[in-house]
């Protein structure tokens, strides 16, 4: 109880010290006190001036530094919001790019092939390995049929293996099951490509060409012949990295490049015609 009361009288002697401080600055600030007060009062009031004036920056200055923060803030989350949307902005510019380099992959590659008539489909599924063989959004309803031949990045991917109503499948040249009747288009030597498989999706081998004038070399074009029973003829294929000849000095081996792009498959031409 003891002491309570002291706090309590504490309190109450602290409040009327304070009043009567702000009293005597009132009463000073008027000229309503004799000199010899304001003189004995300027000991009493310059102090509790001074430390009003400490107690009363300090406040203003813990105000302004909540009022910084609370703005740096919502700065801060205005700034996010806005990073978010240009960000949201750039992935679909991103994505609108990309379908216009996928279109206009389809337009050049539909110009460069034009004496054939196509459809145009999108790669839906494929093997797990890779694109040894895949699945299109287009089949029998479209015009499609198996055996017919399949573009992508200016060159041949494949065939149709499997059609359906609304589906087909399709077997790539580099699955190792491939093998395409091909020549090479700067001497004409026929030869035979075949897939690798999963030993490379990037490279095609090709051997028995018939370049007994060893005419044949490294960068020389390689396109589907016209000795094909599947294949349509004058379809690139890829360009020659690698040639030897075989052991019987007649007939050449190598490796090519392939044209097609397998590792970003997203959109092919089917060539709607058979070969006769």
């Amino acid at each position: 109880m003891k002491k309570n009361r002291s706090r309590i009288s504490a309190k109450y002697i602290l409040f009327i010290l304070v009043l009567l401080c702000v009293l005597l600055i009132a009463l000073s600030s008027q000229g309503l006190l004799p000199r010899q007060v304001r003189d004995l009062a300027g000991y009493v009031i310059t102090p509790a001036q001074k430390g009003i004036t400490s107690v009363l920056q300090w406040t203003e200055d813990r105000f302004s530094f909540f009022r910084d923060k609370k703005s740096l803030i919502d700065e801060n989350r205005e700034l996010k919001e806005k990073v978010a949307q240009l960000e949201e902005q750039n992935r679909d510019l991103q994505a609108a790019n990309d379908q216009t380099a996928q279109l206009r992959e389809l337009y050049d590659l539909d110009r460069e092939y034009d004496s054939y008539p196509k459809v145009a489909a999108n790669v839906i599924g494929r093997d797990s390995s890779w694109f040894e063989t895949f699945i299109i959004d287009k089949g029998i309803a479209d015009g499609i049929q198996a055996d017919m031949n399949v573009l992508a990045g200016g060159a041949l991917v494949g065939k149709v293996i499997q059609a359906e109503e609304t589906w087909s499948q399709v077997r790539s040249v580099t699955d190792d099951a491939s093998n395409v009747s091909a020549m090479n288009a700067e001497t004409g030597d026929y030869c035979v490509v075949t897939g690798e498989g999963s030993r490379s999706h990037t490279t095609l081998t090709f051997s028995q060409m018939t370049d007994s004038d060893g005419n044949s070399k490294v960068g020389d074009r390689l396109v589907t012949s016209n000795i094909s029973d599947v294949y349509l003829p004058g379809l690139l294929l890829g360009y020659i990295t690698e040639l030897h000849a075989d052991e019987d000095n007649v007939t050449s081996s190598g490796a090519l490049s392939v044209s097609g792009d397998f590792e970003h498959l997203q959109n092919v031409m089917v060539i709607t015609t058979l070969k006769e």
